[in-house]
């Protein structure tokens, strides 16, 4: 909230400091922890979860500067609502680690964090199916679904993030799509 009405922040980039990346199972064992720690009929730590979870995303989707997410790795339910958010200001980079998916529909859950609203918007079927499979796709899929926007070689990032640092363009999306075009 404070970057959104700040001066000084000209976007908002996010990344992974972990080899996970975005999401890799830890909201289901939270709410697994929850559920057997507490009395049946006590959901307030889940609801409060799902709350703030679901406000990030809508922050996210509506965020008035450019909102970029490098996915260098696993990106998977939450992680997939982080990166999809915000269509009119998103960029969204994708790696030869990117893995994606919403796995959460293989233990009975729905497609959440926006995914009935991202996945709907690729082409064909293609969001049908992965929200009801839960299958896993790479960063070629993720481009050709149109839940991804550029690739860049996991060789490159270094590069990238040196350009960033010392960039002053006006449009860090638009510098981005030049440093991916071959």
């Amino acid at each position: 909230l404070q970057w959104r009405d700040s001066e000084e922040v000209a976007a908002v980039f996010i990344h992974s400091s972990s080899e996970k990346a975005f999401c890799a199972g830890g909201d289901i064992r939270f709410f697994y922890d929850v559920g057997t720690a507490t009395p049946m009929g006590d959901s307030a730590l889940l609801e409060d979860f799902f709350s703030e979870e679901y406000a990030l995303n809508h922050l996210i989707h509506f965020y008035p500067k450019p909102y970029v997410a490098l996915l260098n790795g696993v990106v998977m339910g939450g992680g997939m609502g982080i990166a999809q958010a915000g269509p009119a200001c998103r960029l969204r980079i994708v790696t030869e680690r990117t893995k994606m998916a919403m796995p959460e529909v293989n233990i009975g859950l729905f497609p959440d964090v926006g995914g009935s609203y991202f996945l709907a918007r690729s082409p064909g079927e293609i969001g049908t199916y992965l929200g009801m499979t839960g299958e896993i796709i790479n960063a070629a899929d993720a481009l050709y679904a149109d839940l991804a926007d550029v690739y860049i070689p996991t060789a490159a990032l270094p590069a990238l993030m040196d350009l960033l640092r010392t960039s002053s363009a006006t449009d860090i999306r638009e510098l981005i799509r030049a440093f991916a075009a071959p």
